[in-house]
C-alpha cells in the first residue's frame, strides 16, 4: 500500500512532481494507520539489519521498479530517487519520531512548500517554474 501510493504520486504534471511526492510522503506519515507502520519500520530498522533491509526494499526497490518512464529520463535515476527518499525520511524522522521543533509542529503544507523545490530538482534536475 505505501509503495503503491508513492508510485501513484509520480503520475501527473511533471512540473509539480516535487510537490506531489513531498505531499504524499508526509501524508503517509500523518495518516494514523500508515504512520504507525512507518514509525515502527524506521525504529526497528535502526537496530536490526533485517528490518533495515526491508525498509530499503520498500522505500527504494519497489518504488524504483515502478517508476513511470518519464521519470527514468536522465542520468543517475536511482541516485536521484534515493536522495529524494532520504531527504524526506530525514524530515519524517525529525517530525514524527524525534520531535525536533520547529519541524515537528509545522503544518504539512508549509513543509511541502519549503522542500518541494528541492525534491523537484532531485527528481527532474529542474527547479519548479
Amino acid at each position: 500500500m505505501i509503495p503503491r501510493r508513492l508510485v501513484a504520486a509520480f503520475d501527473g504534471d511533471r512540473d509539480r512532481l516535487g510537490e506531489r511526492i513531498a505531499t504524499t510522503y508526509l501524508e503517509l506519515w500523518d495518516d494514523p494507520e500508515t504512520g504507525r507502520i512507518l514509525q515502527s519500520m524506521v525504529r526497528t530498522a535502526m537496530t536490526s539489519e533485517r528490518s533495515a533491509s526491508l525498509l530499503r526494499e520498500v522505500l527504494a526497490g519497489r518504488i524504483l521498479a515502478n517508476l513511470p518512464d518519464d521519470v527514468r529520463v536522465g542520468d543517475e535515476v536511482s541516485l536521484r530517487v534515493l536522495l529524494c527518499g532520504t531527504h524526506l525520511l530525514g524530515i519524517a524522522i525529525a517530525r514524527n519520531i524525534v520531535g525536533i521543533e520547529p519541524v515537528a509542529g509545522m503544518d504539512r503544507e508549509h513543509i511541502v512548500e519549503l522542500v518541494a523545490p528541492t525534491i523537484q530538482r532531485y527528481l527532474t534536475g529542474l527547479a519548479p517554474r
